[in-house]
């Protein structure tokens, strides 16, 4: 189903200066919406404009090559189960990777070839839990998993997933008492180069945690995040380069409180800078590829009934896309013009036209 064009308002400084730069500049928006029925799907891996994969809950996973004309859709039973999937992973030699959050908790790889999904990590013990998986590159991944007994589930792999190991506790910060991530939107880890970051929460946590090395080593960091509840804290982390980041959520109890729920960095995740209080609940933070880390798209989706919206950011201020309750909860760019969202039971194709480039000189977020 094809939604209306949109056209949003861009707040700028200047009041004298507004109505000029609202008629010139205001980006255009439109979304395809695509039913996937039976699934709340929180994983998205773009390919590219016309290739998107995904997983959600009822074991449920696919694709489209053709721009969403088709789709293939699918599901897995293990052990008499529908797994929940939360995290999705194709490597560029051909491998793809599922995360099954619990009961057990598993990594099931598979070739995009032949579609036959193995296990290849898990945790059977009781409370396992796991986040998401994130490939640096053919080789490289991480995968995040909930603390037991202040310790971190983090596994690592050098030879493209085929094995996974633990990494050591006493090589980890200390989680703090009732400190977990989210697996709100295949978004609280990231991984550029070989520094990883991933965001926290819970009722003391709210922190990001840093490796410089590909996951040998690490730091923990304090953020402004709110904090203190159970569901409140970073749902989403995404960094432009290495230096520029961003650290968003709230309180998932509480999707309409404005909370301190929105962060920026410029020195790759050791400060971070509250931004304007005017947000509710964000369940994934995007950066525009391509927009020198200026420009950003929020999501603030909850996978069941309630208030939702579409953000985007642009030199601290934050505009409201007019999709109220679409509860979409994840976002991934092909490029700086075309983006894939996942909610429940559906995927959506969002298509930007963009403003004149000299506009966005003028300032920074």
């Amino acid at each position: 189903m094809r939604t209306a064009l949109i056209i949003f308002v861009l707040l700028f400084t200047s009041c004298t200066n507004h109505k000029n730069l609202v008629e010139q500049y205001a980006p255009k928006i439109n979304i395809d919406s695509f039913s996937i029925p039976n699934t709340t799907i929180r994983a998205l891996h773009v390919v590219s404009e016309k290739q998107v994969w995904f997983a959600g809950s009822n074991g449920k996973w696919g694709y489209t090559i053709d721009g969403g004309k088709t789709w293939e859709v699918d599901s897995v039973i293990y052990q008499g189960k529908s797994p929940d999937f939360r995290s999705i992973e194709l490597t560029k030699n051909g491998k793809a990777f599922l995360v099954s959050v619990t009961s057990p908790a598993i990594v099931f790889k598979a070739s995009v070839t032949k579609l036959k999904w193995e296990v290849v990590y898990e945790d059977t013990s009781k409370g396992a839990f796991f986040d998401m998986v994130k490939f640096e590159n053919n080789s490289n991944g991480i995968l995040l998993g909930d603390p037991k007994a202040n310790c971190f589930h983090i596994a690592k792999t050098t030879d493209g997933g085929e094995t996974w190991n633990k990494i050591n506790c006493a090589d980890l910060p200390p989680s703090l008492d009732a400190e977990a991530p989210f697996a709100a939107s295949n978004s609280n880890v990231d991984y550029i180069q070989n520094n990883i970051w991933i965001g926290t929460g819970g009722k003391t946590g709210s922190r990001v945690y840093r490796s410089t090395d590909a996951g040998i080593s690490w730091s923990s960091f304090p953020t402004p995040i709110v904090k203190g509840g159970t569901m409140t804290g970073i749902y989403t982390i995404d960094f432009y380069d290495e230096q520029r980041g961003v650290i968003a959520g709230g309180n998932w109890d509480s999707v309409t409180k404005i909370t301190s729920n929105f962060a920026l960095t410029n020195d790759s995740g050791k400060t971070w800078s509250l931004q304007s209080n005017r947000l509710p609940y964000i369940s994934c933070a995007k950066f525009l590829p391509n927009k020198k880390g200026m420009e950003l798209i929020l999501l603030s989706g909850r996978g069941k009934p309630g208030p939702s919206n579409i953000y985007y950011i642009y030199n601290d201020n934050n505009f409201q896309f007019n999709y109220p309750n679409s509860n979409y909860l994840s976002i991934e760019f092909a490029n700086d013009s075309v983006a894939w969202l996942s909610g429940k039971n559906k995927i959506g194709k969002m298509r930007i036209e963009h403003y004149p480039a000299a506009y966005s000189s003028k300032g920074n977020l």
